[in-house]
């Protein structure tokens, strides 16, 4: 037995003898280990990642991430201690990743062994904010207005989470809702106050609110106006008439306009220059009548249309075959009584008309007389009509009409005169005599243009102390007045004129004249010197009288004064020598002494 199990020993360990044999530790199946710095990382942070093999082998190192895998081929490494190495990019997004280490070993034949290890990526706390784009935006008056909602989450982890949408800050009229790929509809309304809003969108999900502002002015929607000048006229078979439209921007931007006309026969051709713009503008409408054969009124419609709405305005059109027409410059005037109207009237011919025009006067008030410079001519021609008013002339509103007649047709044209009062002036002056002086009294006097005569004055004085007298006094023929007047306080002393007028010449003041009483004799001997004075002032009258009747002599005759032009009926002054209306003659100059 013994050599029975020698000899077993023997060929065992001949035949270990011609096996290689691998290091002790190889005996056991070969082991790989894989693991991390840490086991709970932050986003964006590092990963160191460590592997270990328990003999010489090739690693490959694959990371299981929520974003996707990513492999690192390690290559050959040594046994016997921990081969380490840093990845980026694995922790960008939150959750929970898997590093696998698969080993080669060489040494078992290739034979592949794996581990497994684990750490997590910590993201931040829900929560997510919110942004319109555009900022700001316009919109007219029942447009459409449109925004997109911008969501920025805290994670994209937490993308798709749903957020529940509210808007806020809307004006009358203005309804919201929401579209496809987040986009956020504002429409308007014609009622819409034009303004700026400041248009809030809130947005909550998982107990979490944000808001959004973006500003959205609502603008005037584009409005235009037109009208059509003349409203009215009258044109010949053969001619052409002009019409101007004018196209105004009333509100909101301004968009191409185009223009048309209706209620025009085929044989009245027309055209607009232009017949498009952009308001504001002014087209020229040009209607001919080449064509046309009889005598008729239309109503023309002229429309200017934009954007799916219209606004017209609507003229008349007569043509005639033969025709005038009269117009004065003005339609209204107004003069002063003794004053003239002239009234300038064009006469003109429409078409071909070549024929006497007569013209006639009426409407004239009693005491105007009318002259018109050309009373009759073929058109076209000018004449004015100058109305001559006298001092009989009553104050009031008269309608003047003058009428042209040629060929079977009459025309007219009326302009309303109106006659108004006669303006009046006053004047005054004061002054003291010597014998003014020993009196203490003061001459006023004065002057009223034109003169009234036989009207009342009123001189109103005012002296120390707001005291006031009031003193009538009347106008002679020549419109002179006058008044002696002492005061009773010694002082500064003021004195006006002032007339209220008649139903012929309007009322008049004249300015304040200022004069001083003063005394210069003592009160007991003022009066007996008083006395002398005038004793001896009568004595010299009458001595003077009697030597001017011994010398005879001739007091020159003076005629009547004329208050009123004998040839045009105008009012001239006292001491006019000519009118100033018509250059008369109107008095012969007073011989000197």
């Amino acid at each position: 037995m013994f050599k029975t199990g020698l000899a077993l020993i023997i060929i065992f360990s001949l035949l270990l003898a011609n096996i290689p044999l691998t290091p002790a530790h190889s005996a056991i199946a070969p082991t790989v280990e894989v693991s991390t710095d840490r086991s709970t990382y932050s986003i964006g942070d590092r990963v160191v990642i460590g592997v270990w093999v328990s003999e010489e082998a090739s690693v490959t190192i694959r990371v299981f991430t929520p974003a996707g895998t990513v492999t690192y081929n390690v290559g050959a490494i040594s046994y016997g201690y921990w081969h380490t190495f840093t990845a980026t990019g694995l922790t960008s997004v939150p959750g929970t990743c898997t590093v696998e280490a698969s080993a080669s070993f060489p040494g078992w034949g290739g034979a592949t062994y794996t581990a497994s290890t684990i750490f997590y990526v910590q993201g931040p706390p829900f929560d997510f904010s919110l942004s319109l784009s555009p900022i700001s935006k316009s919109v007219e008056q029942g447009g459409t207005a449109s925004f997109q909602i911008l969501v920025t989450y805290s994670s994209p982890a937490y993308s798709g989470v749903t957020i529940t949408i509210d808007v806020s800050g809307l004006g009358q009229g203005m309804k919201w809702r929401l579209g496809t790929s987040d986009d956020l509809y504002i429409s308007t309304s014609k009622d819409t106050p034009p303004q700026a809003y400041t248009i809030t969108v809130t947005g909550n999900a998982r107990g979490i609110t944000r808001q959004a502002t973006a500003i959205l002015t609502v603008v005037p929607r584009f409005d235009f106006s037109i009208t059509v000048n003349p409203s009215a006229q009258t044109m010949n078979i053969g001619d052409k008439a002009s019409y101007t439209v004018a196209v105004n921007l009333l509100s909101g931007t301004p968009a191409e306009v185009s223009l048309n006309v209706s209620g025009l026969p085929a044989d009245l051709k027309y055209a607009f220059s232009p017949q498009t713009g952009t308001p504001t503008f002014t087209s020229i409408l040009t209607i001919d009548a080449s064509g046309a054969s009889t005598e008729a009124n239309y109503t023309l419609t002229i429309s200017a249309s934009s954007r799916g709405f219209s606004k017209v305005a609507t003229a008349t059109l007569s043509v005639k075959r033969e025709d005038f027409t009269i117009t004065c410059s003005v339609n209204r005037t107004s003069i002063r009584k003794g004053q003239n109207a002239t009234l300038t009237f064009d006469v003109k011919p429409l078409g071909r008309f070549d024929e006497t025009v007569d013209l006639t006067v009426s409407g004239i008030p009693d005491g105007a007389t009318p002259i018109l410079s050309v009373p009759s001519g073929k058109p076209p021609f000018t004449s004015q009509l100058i109305v001559k008013t006298g001092s009989s002339v009553k104050v009031g509103e008269y309608t003047v009409v003058v009428k042209a007649s040629g060929k079977g047709k009459t025309h007219s044209s009326t302009v309303s005169l109106r006659i108004d009062k006669m303006a009046s002036s006053l004047e005054i002056s004061v002054g003291q005599g010597w014998l003014g002086i020993l009196l203490e009294e003061f001459e006023i006097s004065g002057i009223m243009k034109p003169p009234v005569e036989g009207s009342e004055v009123d001189l109103i004085y005012q002296g120390p102390g707001e005291k006031t007298i009031t003193r009538k006094t009347k106008i002679d023929r020549e419109g002179r007045f006058k008044d002696s007047y002492s005061p009773d306080e010694l002082g500064n002393w003021t004195v006006r004129a002032m007339w209220l007028g008649n139903n012929d010449v309007e009322g008049s003041s004249s300015n304040r004249v200022t004069f001083q009483k003063t005394s210069i004799l003592p009160a007991p001997l003022s009066n007996k010197m008083i006395l002398a004075a005038v004793a001896a002032l009568a004595a010299i009258s009458a001595v003077a009288m009697l030597i001017r009747r011994r010398r005879r002599i001739k007091v020159p005759h003076i005629k009547p004064q004329l208050l009123v032009c004998p040839k045009c009926g105008a009012r001239v002054g006292v001491e006019d020598l000519f009118c100033s209306s018509c250059g008369e003659i109107v008095r012969e100059p007073q011989p000197t002494a």
